[in-house]
């Protein structure tokens, strides 16, 4: 594509409308069964640096991996870390990534390896929670940085309820954590954003990727019918990539300058299905 600072209008017309949608609550209910401590607070403002821990320690978050930055969680007391019926009841309005933040101490009193969950926590394994291999810092004594550290789990699940364990592991250990992360199936976050002006004609058009997609079919034009309308089996003249294996698009040619353009990106996921975007 010419890379001249002329400018065009560039109007994402489909995948926008997601990107600008109010944020709906994932996480929709958490309810502890077999213990007497304050019912769980959902924190659905995301992890941060420095967002608080537990309901009964003055603990915080430090070194928060990327992908949980902004993510939903749910703060516990830590004197369940002992309660050995302990349950955790989740509900979740969406698929999602459900994480547990478990102390690196836990089933062998080690500190700089990952937690030994077999037998103490073998619920964790039996549900199909997997390791990030990543960690989460927290900052017991408000010092700024992290002076213990939490092992990363993932497992997807689908919205819906879902239960957890006890952790029940000794009176040392800090209670686990709980997070949770929407399933992307439609790209969002597109650049150039919706109604954007003054656009280089050399722009790329880019978007947040989905995890699980494999590709994407890319739309682009200048009447929004078409573009809201075409398929692959009718594609109105404006399918301008299929399973594309980037979440970036370099549109072939030059733009016009004062033209406005409407696009769309659809999502194949690892079955072969697509989902349009909005």
């Amino acid at each position: 594509m010419n890379r001249s600072k002329s400018i065009a209008i560039i109007i994402p017309a489909s995948i926008v409308l997601l990107a600008s949608t109010a944020k709906s609550q994932l996480i929709t209910k958490a309810i502890l069964r077999n213990t007497q401590t304050p019912q769980p607070v959902i924190v659905t403002e995301g992890l941060k640096e420095g967002s608080p821990v537990f309901l009964d320690r003055t603990h915080v978050y430090r070194e928060i991996p990327g992908f949980l930055l902004g993510a939903e969680y749910v703060m516990l007391s830590n004197n369940d870390k002992t309660t050995a019926n302990y349950e955790l009841e989740i509900a979740l309005s969406a698929d999602a990534y459900l994480y547990l933040f478990i102390d690196n101490r836990v089933g062998d009193d080690t500190v700089d390896s990952p937690p030994t969950l077999p037998g103490v926590m073998q619920w964790v394994i039996d549900m199909g929670f997997q390791s990030t291999n990543t960690q989460i810092g927290v900052d017991e004594r408000g010092a700024g940085i992290p002076n213990g550290w939490s092992a990363v789990y993932r497992l997807k699940v689908p919205a819906g309820t879902v239960v957890l364990g006890p952790q029940n592991d000794n009176s040392s250990r800090r209670m686990y954590g709980v997070a949770a992360v929407l399933v992307l199936t439609l790209a969002t976050d597109p650049r150039p954003f919706d109604r954007e002006q003054d656009v280089a004609i050399g722009s790329v058009l880019a978007w947040r990727p989905c995890e699980d997609a494999i590709g994407y079919d890319v739309y682009l034009g200048t009447r929004p019918e078409d573009v809201q309308a075409a398929s692959r089996t009718d594609p109105h003249g404006v399918l301008a990539a299929q399973a594309h294996d980037a979440n970036t698009f370099d549109p072939p040619g030059d733009l016009l300058v004062g033209q406005t353009y409407y696009w769309r990106v659809d999502t194949l996921d690892p079955s072969g299905a697509i989902s349009k975007g909005p």
